[in-house]
Formats: C-alpha cells, sequence, structure tokens
C-alpha cells in the first residue's frame, strides 16, 4: 500500500521525465511484494484453520454418537430393571 502511494507522489503528470519512471516503476514492485506476502499469510492461516475446523466437527460428531449410545444403554440398564442395574445378556428374574 505504501509503495503505490510513493509512486503516485513522485508521479508529476505531463513533465515526460525518465527518472520519475523508475521511482513509480519501485513503487508499484513494493506494493506487489507487499500484496505476495500478505497472500502468502492468509493462504496459510486460512489452511490451519479449515484443518482444525474440520477436526473440531469430527470430534464433536463422535462425541454426540458416543453420548447417545451411553445413553441408551443407561436407559436399557436402568428402565427396565428399577433400581438394580440390568447387565446387557442376562435375564430379568
Amino acid at each position: 500500500m505504501l509503495g503505490l502511494i510513493r509512486s503516485f507522489a513522485s508521479l508529476q503528470l505531463g513533465s515526460g521525465d525518465v527518472g520519475q519512471n523508475a521511482a513509480v516503476t519501485g513503487g508499484i514492485s513494493a506494493a506487489l511484494v507487499s500484496t505476495a506476502a500478505g497472500l502468502v499469510v492468509a493462504i496459510t492461516v486460512m489452511y490451519c484453520a479449515n484443518t482444525f475446523r474440520g477436526l473440531y466437527r469430527r470430534q464433536r460428531s463422535r462425541m454426540e454418537e458416543y453420548g447417545s449410545q451411553l445413553e441408551l444403554l443407561h436407559r436399557y440398564c436402568y428402565q427396565t430393571s428399577g433400581s438394580s442395574p440390568l447387565i446387557p445378556g442376562q435375564r430379568k428374574n
């Protein structure tokens, strides 16, 4: 951003000076380098964020699945037998 500001500040319309062309291209070059560096950082951060977001979603899904299975097991054991738990495979007396 500052490279473009410098290049436009050094631009003098109508003079036709060759020296000012070097200042303009130097400013544009600096702006392009900083833009490329910003893109590299942004792409890296987005890749890491998406990776961790996917990991979080998979873990959350597994926890919800295991929790519902545990709830079903709890209901099976305690609702069918009253106060004493019923072990799966054991018959109620």
